[in-house]
């Protein structure tokens, strides 16, 4: 049975706010072809503040350069991107992913 000798009342009454935690940032690659969805899908650290855009790349060639060059932790890729499409362009970062994640382990 739990008492208050299992549970002493200075635990129940302590009021001190707990210490602060660092939330790491979510940093975000936005790849698509048209102006006005980069535009909207830069609002997301307002819903989000943990969410920051990092980038912003109009097509697949460019998303693998930027990705290459940010490091981001989320790709938002816009599939009929003119160029190297979305769907291409998945394939090769997933393959740079791997890579570069085999390179990074000891």
């Amino acid at each position: 049975m739990l008492d208050s000798q299992h549970f002493p009342s200075q635990i129940a009454t302590d009021k001190r706010p707990l210490p602060a935690v660092p939330v790491p940032m979510t940093r975000i690659l936005i790849a698509d072809g048209n102006d006005v969805v980069r535009e909207i899908a830069q609002t997301a650290h307002r819903v989000k503040p943990r969410l920051t855009v990092c980038g912003e790349a109009i097509d697949g060639e460019d998303a693998q350069r930027k990705l290459r060059e940010l490091r981001p932790d989320l790709i938002i890729l816009d599939l009929a991107m003119s160029g190297l499409n979305g769907l291409l362009a998945a394939r090769e970062i997933s393959k740079f992913r791997r890579v570069s994640q085999s390179c990074s382990q000891p």
